[in-house]
């Protein structure tokens, strides 16, 4: 698993600042792995932070934009995202880390959970996305 504090992203003391992380849910209609402008983005998806021991610390939902986002985190702790599908739909993930770029692929494993990260000091994460493979309405 990537750990994202190691990719230079911050430089880190023991004090107690806060960051965050954000990203986007995304149908990946082409399967490749990476988030195309045409593709749609998914609102209504349901996104939970992990602490250090898997447990769940927040939720949210995506919003229009497809959009979500944590603050207030402390920087000191790892955290991981939990990427699943909104009651009555069926979601398969595509591939992690399979497109060419960080700001552009998906982050969630084929259980739609990110690897491990340390938010930044003083900002946020903003690229820590959970592209769908499949997304769609489970019948009555």
């Amino acid at each position: 698993r990537l750990d994202y504090d190691t990719a230079g992203l911050a430089v880190r003391d023991n004090d107690s600042n806060t960051g965050g992380v954000g990203g986007r849910a995304w149908l990946d209609a082409d399967g490749n792995g990476e988030r195309e402008d045409a593709e749609p983005l998914l609102a209504g998806v349901p996104v939970a932070l992990l602490d250090e021991n898997g447990d769940v610390a927040q939720t949210t939902t995506t919003g229009t934009d497809g959009a979500y986002s944590f603050t207030g985190l402390d920087t000191n702790r790892y955290y991981q995202v939990m990427f699943s599908a909104a009651p009555g739909w069926d979601a398969l993930f595509t591939g992690q880390y399979a497109g060419l770029t960080f700001d552009r692929d998906s982050d969630a494993d084929p259980n739609g959970v990110t690897g491990r990260f340390r938010p930044p000091v003083e900002g946020v994460l903003p690229d820590i996305d959970g592209g769908f493979r499949q997304y769609i309405q489970t019948p009555a």
